[in-house]
């Protein structure tokens, strides 16, 4: 019993003590402790042919019986839309764009204002993403190039396309492309067809290549080098040591042979011999000098004179296997140098960029074959440096340079010939990139070249000016292969200032790429892949205007792909780049879809500042007055096309278009 009123007691103590209990005090409002997140049910995701609403609302983590928002401002690329709980918005049906949405979550407490900014999602409208690839089995396929001969033999040359992502054959188109006057043919019969033939019916070159969508996906190209036929010459050795030359032509027309030398002593080439033979003899044992040999065929049908690649001859060579022998002969002039070992020339430049350089220098007419042995350097800035006519080398492995390994000055008449340039320096930025072989203000051959472990630019060409007066042009010619790896070079080949008339390549099957840097001058890359290099724009982030409202590229992202599949991308950082570093123009150009060339209104980018607002863009007229780049007044869609310079220089580089609408009001 005294135990049970015990416990009775103590219930009743323990209910006494909790009605006494003090109310817990109620925490006030802190400012640091609020998280606010955006949330939405929809696609961030969406294609520009089905395009579908996205709803957003906030979330919070504050006790909403004690702290909800006074106002909730949704916000659409950075200007202020609407406010309420929740914000419902659909892209712009048939165009590209991408939406940045987010809240600024209000909280009143107190009569004070608090003010949250939520994260941002991105709405992403992207069009139908498709690649095209096209393809051959002609026997005459080399690489990219395909050796067509015109005779009664000749077949038709059969292409097929492979398609991939989101688009078919009913987008398909296939075309061809002179490559002397650039024009360029659809063929039409062939439309909406995975498979095209084509009969050259003239010699030339010309372009193969098929598109999908318009000119939205271009495919991988092929070239057909269209002839009646081709020289082919080769030289064999007999035991009395003459060089018999043979030419071989692939084709039964019927005309005359005539053979020219180059003698390492002249500047061009001469006739030899007249006589109708194909074929010619040289006894090495008196031969007094190197030659280069080519033989050419002249048809009695008149088609053009056909001309062979050379064919280098030489005998009585000063036998080098080190250094110090090197090094002698080049001193005492000799005429042949052949290698019998490798060669590393030890001597370094002197420390500090001013130092004194130390390439083995070459200053007189030579042929160094190399037999296939290597020379090579410490890393010596310039390694051979070349300073006169007719320096030819053939079958040698030369490597590493910090710059360049062979440099040749102010020269005609150089060959290379399957030559591998190993290591070239890379530079100290874009506008001085090493390379393998630098022709500077001089004339070129190369003929099966190999670029390895490089990681700027293989070859490099460049004219010599003086006040912006060219001196000396320059040329690098290309024959036979040109091998390297794509992710190895951002240039193959490289010319930095000078301007296209007077320094340049001559071969086929090569891409150019140019990058204007101000005074007509430009970056030009070139390269022998099959898809060189493509620029394309991604959307900004306003796409839909009213009329005569100025076009802003805020949030534009330019997409560049270097190959088939190495892509990068940029923002507008990279025209203000160019117009900062540069002091180079950008030009827009707005027309009527799907016509380029007839503009309704063009604009010069001459700058950008900060202080504006938008893309920071500043804009004159052709007569240098200072404008807007308004839109036009009437409704409908317009290209806004996008260079970097001047499209009257005609070497701009153009970026592509994007498509805008103008509409009574924004949707």
């Amino acid at each position: 019993m005294k135990r049970f009123k015990y416990l009775i007691l103590v219930i009743i103590l323990v209910f006494a003590l909790s009605g006494c209990r003090v109310p817990e005090e109620e925490k006030p409002f802190d400012p640091d402790s609020v998280e606010v997140e955006l949330e939405h049910k929809g696609n961030l995701t969406q294609i520009d042919e089905n395009v579908t609403e996205v709803k957003f609302n906030i979330k919070h983590n504050q006790d909403p019986e004690k702290y909800t928002p006074s106002k909730i401002t949704w916000n659409r690329n950075l200007i202020d839309v609407d406010e309420g709980e929740e914000y419902k918005y659909t892209p712009i049906s048939g165009l590209l764009s991408k939406t940045d949405i987010y809240a600024t979550v209000t909280f009143t407490v107190e009569g004070e204002e608090y003010h949250f900014k939520t994260d941002t999602k991105t709405i992403k409208v992207s069009g139908i993403t498709a690649s095209v690839e096209i393809m051959t089995t002609h026997p005459g396929l080399d690489g990219t190039i395909v050796d067509n001969v015109l005779n009664d033999q000749s077949t038709p040359i059969e292409f097929s396309a492979l398609i991939t992502g989101g688009y078919g054959e009913e987008e398909l188109s296939w075309w061809i492309v002179n490559e002397e006057t650039k024009e360029e043919v659809e063929a039409i019969q062939f439309r909406k067809n995975q498979t095209f033939t084509y009969q050259p019916s003239s010699s030339g070159l010309v372009r193969v290549e098929a598109r999908l969508k318009g000119n939205k996906f271009i495919s991988n190209k092929i070239y057909i080098r269209t002839s009646y036929g081709k020289l082919l010459l080769s030289g064999q050795v007999n035991e009395l040591n003459q060089m018999e030359i043979v030419s071989m032509f692939n084709n039964q027309l019927e005309g005359t042979y005539s053979w020219e030398v180059l003698t390492q002593s002249k500047s061009e080439y001469e006739v030899i011999a007249l006589e109708n033979k194909n074929s010619i003899t040289f006894d090495l044992n008196t031969l007094d000098e190197p030659k280069l040999v080519r033989a050419k065929f002249s048809p009695n049908s008149g088609e053009g004179v056909i001309v062979s690649e050379p064919v280098l001859v030489s005998s009585n060579y000063t036998l080098v296997s080190n250094e110090l022998e090197l090094l002698d002969a080049i001193a005492n002039k000799a005429k042949a140098i052949k290698f019998t070992a490798d060669i590393e020339y030890t001597k370094i430049d002197d420390p500090g960029e001013t130092g004194t350089k130390r390439p083995i220098v070459i200053n007189y007419p030579v042929t160094i074959i190399g037999d296939n042995y290597t020379l090579s350097s410490l890393g010596i800035f310039t390694f051979i440096e070349v300073r006169s006519n007719n320096v030819w080398f053939k079958d040698i492995k030369i490597d590493h340079s910090s710059r360049y390994n062979v440099l040749v000055s102010n020269s005609i008449n150089g060959y290379y010939e399957n030559v591998e340039f190993i290591r070239p320096g890379g530079g100290s930025d874009m506008l001085t990139p090493g390379a393998g072989l630098y022709a500077y203000g001089s004339h070129v051959i190369v003929k099966n070249i190999k670029i390895t472990q490089g990681f700027n630019s293989g070859l490099r060409v460049e004219a010599i000016y003086n006040n912006d007066i060219v001196t000396k042009t320059a040329n690098i010619t290309i024959l036979g292969k040109f091998e390297y790896k794509i992710k190895e070079l951002v240039a193959p080949i490289v010319s930095v200032r000078s301007k296209s008339i007077d320094a340049n390549i001559t071969a086929i099957g090569f891409d150019e790429f140019v990058i204007p840097i101000g005074s007509g001058k430009m970056i030009r890359r070139w390269s022998n892949d099959a898809y060189g290099v493509k620029w394309q724009l991604q959307e900004p982030y306003k796409v839909q205007y009213l009329p005569g409202e100025k076009v802003d590229f805020s949030g534009i992202v330019i997409n560049v792909r270097i190959g088939a599949n190495e892509t990068t991308t940029f923002g507008l950082d990279f025209v203000y780049l160019f117009l900062n570093m540069f002091k180079e123009t950008g030009t827009i150009r707005i027309t009527n879809l799907n016509d380029i060339n007839n503009p309704i209104s063009e604009y010069i980018i001459y700058g950008y500042d900060y202080a504006i607002g938008g893309d920071l863009l500043l804009y004159h007229d052709r007569l240098g007055n200072e404008v807007l780049p308004v839109l036009p007044e009437t409704l409908g869609d317009y290209q806004v096309h996008i260079w970097v310079g001047d499209t009257q220089e005609g070497e701009g580089l153009y970026l592509g278009y994007i498509i805008v609408r103008i509409a009574e009001q924004h949707e």
